[in-house]
């Protein structure tokens, strides 16, 4: 607005007809102002948005999409998200023995095996009932489930030893996880029986004896450690433990203890390369689970995380201060609540940009909390409320695909004002400076290089379509070379910033000079020449901007369209008799369009080293 004010003064001292030069002030002020911009980023969020939903990713707010982008943490469940979720249990420790069991998946087909011989599940009957009746979930024949995989296995073990005993439940202590167990109470017989299944050192905490054989004895000191060590070298095989117990009481205390049961989650294939994809791109990757501490640990010994390990308990005995320190160290937060999410978002958001998954109705709370709030596809309706994002597929390579996504659209962003502020600066400097030149044509009157009409059309074919087919770029290969951008860094870089100015000048220098070769020829040539070059140079300038993301030259065929169809409507008013009348333009020929191209080539080429050596002086990617 300053330079136009001072268009229109100089060219009042010099002169000037004042309509003239109020028209060139205003078309250049109008120019000058990227008035695409909010356009251009709504188009490129609703198109990340689209391209997410095809990758298994619902963005529920349209402004999380660009935050995704400077994620530095995410916190991800290990359960469904890191791993298969499709629970198999695979063995059984009971009657001081264990026992392997066959076959994968729902299917109810398998075998029982001790010490690689057939065993008889007749003596681990009252393990196997106490399964299936503590027990939410259903399998279908087609092998779908309703309800939760951990449940689902323990039916599908009764399946596979035939002992499905679906006696009447009279009451029932559901699931929590800061209980850490579930209880239901059956009839059996005529008689109350209460049947429990959870974390095998609150389970042991409520039993008094336990089953061997067909004998109830007392549940010792020795014996309990002999049950959390079998259940600590289960954990390490990556199994999943439960232990099951059952009392003739109405409360879950006093219970016998009937034995462990290991399940297999295998991680997903995929997950291992996300996640050293992530550390490549400077993301931590948290994985945070109800499991047992060691469990957790195998697991991420596997897909290669990080074996440092904080505990829901050892979270309660940390002040604030202690544990906002101790956290920003840890890869794995095991046996945690719901809760303790809150407590670990405190203490990883201040300067981070954390991403949280959750599926339970009390995850809200910190998937609301988080930067990021992801929910699962199996996710509750309240948790998906919360959320910002739900995962369709409920995989964390889903997570990693919408951080890239996120990335690649603050990209075109970018590069969307670089090239408008870049060309915009290019138009301001040739008038300014034509300004303070006072080019004269062979008559000796003071000619500018634009007229306003041609500042406008300019403004028209250049920050229209090309501009807006930017949003469309696919995303380069390197954005996730790069660590996060800063949540208080500018989206005008020091680096873009010199290279606006730069290029701007550059541009500038190049149009100037034709205007100045063909003004002897006459005015109208010389402005025709002006006019069309800075077409031309701004349809480089795309290109210039897209080099520097190592983006093949036709890989957006939207680009590709809208400079073609910039570059024909700037021949049809060139050449069109009655367009070159209203924009006061002439055709030109071969000698004229010989010095264009050649000086684009030139700018193109100084562009391009100017762009590079400007990046490793402010040591800034744009």
């Amino acid at each position: 607005i300053l330079i136009s004010a001072l268009i229109l003064v100089e060219g009042l001292l010099e002169g000037q007809p004042l309509f003239d030069m109020f028209l060139v002030a205003v078309s250049l002020a109008v120019a000058a102002i990227p008035e695409g911009l909010p356009a251009v980023v709504t188009i490129c969020l609703a198109i990340g948005v689209k391209t997410m939903v095809r990758k298994n990713v619902l963005i529920r707010k349209l402004s999380s999409v660009e935050t995704l982008g400077s994620t530095t943490i995410i916190c991800s469940d290990k359960t469904g998200t890191l791993t298969c979720n499709q629970m198999t249990v695979e063995k059984i420790y009971a009657e001081n023995m264990m026992i392997d069991v066959t076959g994968l998946g729902y299917e109810k087909k398998g075998q029982f095996l001790s010490n690689g011989k057939q065993f008889d599940t007749s003596r681990i009957a009252k393990l196997i009932e106490t399964g299936f009746l503590c027990n939410d979930s259903k399998v279908n024949d087609d092998l779908t489930i309703i309800g939760d995989p951990t449940e689902a296995s323990l039916v599908v073990l009764a399946g596979k030893a035939g002992i499905i005993n679906d006696y009447k439940r009279i009451d029932e202590i559901p699931f929590s996880s800061e209980a850490k167990f579930m209880a239901t109470i059956n009839e059996i017989e005529g008689k109350a029986i209460m049947h429990v299944k959870g974390a095998s050192e609150v389970i042991l905490s409520k039993c008094s004896h336990y089953q061997y054989r067909n004998s109830i004895k007392p549940l010792t000191i020795e014996m309990k450690k002999k049950i959390l060590a079998m259940n600590d070298a289960m954990a390490n095989d990556t199994l999943r433990i439960l232990a099951l117990a059952y009392g003739k009481t109405s409360k879950p205390s006093n219970l016998i203890f009937l034995g462990l049961v290991g399940m297999i989650d295998p991680p997903r294939p995929d997950v291992q390369k996300s996640i050293q994809l992530c550390k490549h791109a400077g993301i931590k990757v948290v994985m945070i689970t109800g499991d047992h501490k060691i469990t957790a640990q195998a697991i991420a010994k596997q897909i290669g995380l990080g074996t440092s390990c904080m505990t829901g308990e050892e979270i309660e005995q940390m002040d604030y201060d202690e544990f906002r320190i101790a956290a920003r160290k840890i890869d794995i937060f095991a046996r945690v609540s719901p809760e303790h999410k809150v407590k670990i978002l405190d203490a990883l958001k201040p300067g981070n940009v954390v991403a949280m998954t959750g599926d339970g109705v009390n995850d809200a709370p910190a998937l609301k909390k988080a930067d990021i709030g992801v929910a699962v596809g199996s996710a509750t309706d309240v948790a998906k409320e919360a959320s910002d994002m739900v995962l369709l597929d409920n995989h964390f390579n889903s997570i990693v695909n919408a951080v890239k996504e996120g990335r690649g659209i603050y990209d075109n962003i970018k590069k969307f004002i670089n090239y408008m502020l870049s060309s915009n600066m290019a138009e301001i400097l040739i008038l300014f400076i034509a300004m303070l030149l006072d080019f004269k044509d062979p008559s000796g009157n003071i000619v500018l290089p634009l007229l306003a009409l041609q500042i406008l059309w300019i403004n028209l074919v250049t920050d229209g379509l090309p501009a807006l087919a930017l949003g469309a770029d696919p995303i380069s290969e390197s954005v996730m070379d790069r660590p996060p951008r800063k949540t208080d860094e500018s989206i005008i870089s020091k680096n873009m910033g010199v290279t606006i100015a730069v290029i701007g000048i550059l541009i500038a220098a190049a149009v100037l000079f034709l205007f100045n070769k063909f003004l002897p020829y006459g005015a109208k040539l010389a402005q025709t020449v002006a006019f069309t070059s800075i077409v031309v140079l701004e349809m480089a300038r795309v290109q210039m901007v897209r080099s520097r993301y190592h983006l093949n030259w036709f890989s957006n065929k939207w680009l590709i369209l809208s400079i073609a169809g910039s570059i024909l409507l700037q021949l049809v008013v060139v050449y069109v008799p009655f367009m070159n009348q209203v924009f006061k333009t002439v055709p030109l020929g071969l000698f004229a369009w010989t010095w264009i191209l050649l000086i684009t080539i030139v700018v193109y080429l100084i562009g391009h080293m100017l762009s590079h050596w400007i990046a490793r002086f402010t040591k800034q990617f744009d």
